[in-house]
């Protein structure tokens, strides 16, 4: 099933499903997502092929987490004057790029990644509250990557080297440690998923 494909990393169910449904619509939605960049129409694209930045990770998972809705990441949220009085706000510009549906049917398979899947470890790390998440890795241990969310603060952590060599680690046993020291110091909330009403299950 993709359930079980994605919690464990199978990444030749990834590139059959983007080849059924094309690349341009694949691109389509990485762009819904937030990411502003553009893309070459090749299959690569399936498997990561794409360099992207932590914070254009953080932008795109941002938008899966808000339930579709795209908030724009800003670095800087307000400028203050010498007596802590605003001088300068950054308003929100919300807008809803995706369906909730399958927003939530990806919500709720990220939140299977960490029960039972590659992030496994965070049941225990993190005293078994409802989180999602996603490790990456890269070919020959290059990049070690984690984005997960619960209900009140989503992260995305990267290891690599600016020289491209390996860092050793997988998603697991590199990023996701750094995320987890992170998320227990800040106390994240546990995730609560509220199906759509077009959504029904099935026993």
């Amino acid at each position: 099933s993709l359930l079980e494909a994605l919690k464990n990393s199978y990444n030749l169910a990834s590139v059959h499903l983007g080849m059924e449904l094309g690349l341009n619509r694949v691109i389509e939605t990485l762009h819904a997502m937030g990411v502003e960049r553009e893309f070459a129409g090749y299959p690569s694209l399936l498997l990561g092929s794409v360099e992207l930045s932590p914070i254009e990770v953080s932008q795109m998972f941002q938008t899966v987490a808000n339930g579709g809705f795209k908030v724009p990441i800003n670095a800087i949220r307000e400028v203050l004057d010498n007596g802590d009085r605003p001088l300068q706000r950054y308003g929100l510009q919300v807008q809803q790029t995706l369906e909730p549906a399958p927003v939530f049917l990806l919500d709720f398979m990220l939140s299977q990644v960490t029960r039972s899947g590659t992030a496994k470890s965070l049941q225990q790390t993190m005293d078994g509250i409802r989180l999602a998440g996603k490790t990456g890795t890269t070919n020959d241990l290059r990049d070690s990557w984690f984005a997960g969310f619960g209900d009140d603060l989503l992260g995305v952590v990267w290891l690599g080297y600016d020289s491209n060599r390996p860092t050793r680690f997988t998603g697991a046993s590199g990023a996701l440690q750094i995320w987890t020291g992170m998320m227990r110091a800040l106390n994240i909330k546990p995730l609560h998923l509220v199906a759509p009403d077009n959504i029904h299950w099935y026993p």
